[in-house]
């Protein structure tokens, strides 16, 4: 399917917001009444929301399949790529207006939650329902980031997972995260000091950091030094 170059969607209340792209395709399979594969393709896309603020992509996609893992299970797998992505402002002092790219992919084994009731999500979860993060990686100025993982939920529906996570660029990042008072200057310099020692040179001129996230007991971990709350 092939749409207009623009498009209005109304939010009530609230205003109208705009798109208009130069491309603009869905291809949408159904098989038994279930949306089994759904791919949306954009580029040059342009949003104005209803205060005139103007967010632009060069290129998005953004993919939905229907499927089975390895053990015959039923899992959707979902992907979105954005690049070239302008906002209004930057979101973080010292960081560009522009992300260069953002990627995310990932898959849900099991049937999806019947809704986002506490009791919902506890079938799911102890259906063996957790999200698998195949890969979420953000080039943005100076950071590049990809980390990749599993996460659910525990008894406390908390997040509960373990991640593998990739860094450059990343003593901007804790700067600018210690100035606006996200991490305490202490969290800052210690998770650099650690980040630092399992750096290792990229070949241009820069440090990338290896290193576990872990989320527990409500507690975010960047190697064992704690992050949040």
């Amino acid at each position: 399917i092939t749409l207009p170059p623009e498009h209005v969607l109304e939010r009530q209340p609230g205003g109208t917001f705009r798109l208009a792209q130069g491309i603009n395709q869905i291809a949408v399979v159904i098989i038994g009444g279930d949306l089994a594969k759904l791919g949306v393709d954009m580029r040059d896309l342009v949003i104005t929301d209803p205060g005139g603020n103007v967010i632009t992509a060069g290129e998005g996609q953004v993919r939905y399949e229907l499927g089975e893992d390895d053990d015959d299970q039923v899992q959707r797998s979902f992907g979105v790529k954005l690049a070239a992505v302008t906002l209004p402002e930057a979101p973080l002092a010292g960081f560009p207006a522009t992300v260069d790219a953002a990627i995310l992919v990932a898959r849900l084994p099991g049937p999806p939650p019947a809704g986002p009731s506490r009791a919902a999500l506890a079938r799911g979860r102890d259906a063996g329902g957790a999200l698998e993060l195949d890969l979420a990686r953000l080039r943005w100025g100076a950071l590049e980031l990809e980390i990749a993982g599993t996460v659910t939920l525990d008894e406390e529906f908390r997040p509960l997972g373990a991640f593998a996570m990739r860094i450059a660029g990343y003593d901007e990042l804790l700067a600018t995260l210690t100035g606006t008072g996200a991490l305490s200057p202490t969290q800052g310099l210690a998770i650099g000091a650690v980040l630092d020692a399992v750096a290792v040179d990229d070949g241009q001129g820069g440090r990338r950091a290896e290193i576990a996230l872990t989320a527990q007991d409500g507690r975010l971990n960047v190697g064992l030094v704690p992050v949040a709350p």
